[in-house]
């Protein structure tokens, strides 16, 4: 359930940040802040910051695509993949974000751990 929620968390606080700031980058802010505050063990971090980018761009490089009646992505595809579908660079849009959210959530999920790390060192008990 917390995986959930911090997948569905991530999506719409990057949608957000990427619909009102326009820098192709700004997904990692947030991805970032989410993961290093709500840490889960690394390899779940890293696919959830993979999936939930992932299927961000996927689906917003998807809607770009419908809106501009697949003329971009058409010769694009001519040029870059041949006679491949152009559904391709879709794909390669979405697991490129989706490489860089997961390292982005693996990051901030060890700086995570480094913060909370230094907080239990620096606090002191006298018995």
């Amino acid at each position: 359930m917390k995986s959930i929620f911090i997948f569905l968390v991530t999506i719409i606080l990057c949608f957000l940040f990427q619909r009102y700031i326009e820098l192709w980058w700004i997904f990692a802010l947030p991805t970032f802040i989410i993961h290093a505050i709500i840490a889960k063990k690394g390899h779940f971090a890293f696919l959830q910051g993979f999936f939930a980018i992932f299927v961000l761009w996927l689906g917003y490089a998807w809607w770009l695509n419908q809106a501009g009646d697949q003329i971009i992505s058409l010769k694009m595809g001519q040029l870059i993949l041949g006679d491949l579908p152009h559904q391709l660079l879709l794909l390669a849009t979405g697991f490129i974000g989706g490489l860089m959210g997961g390292f982005v959530a693996l990051c901030g999920k060890q700086f995570g751990l480094i913060i909370r790390k230094k907080n239990k060192k620096s606090s002191f008990h006298y018995n």
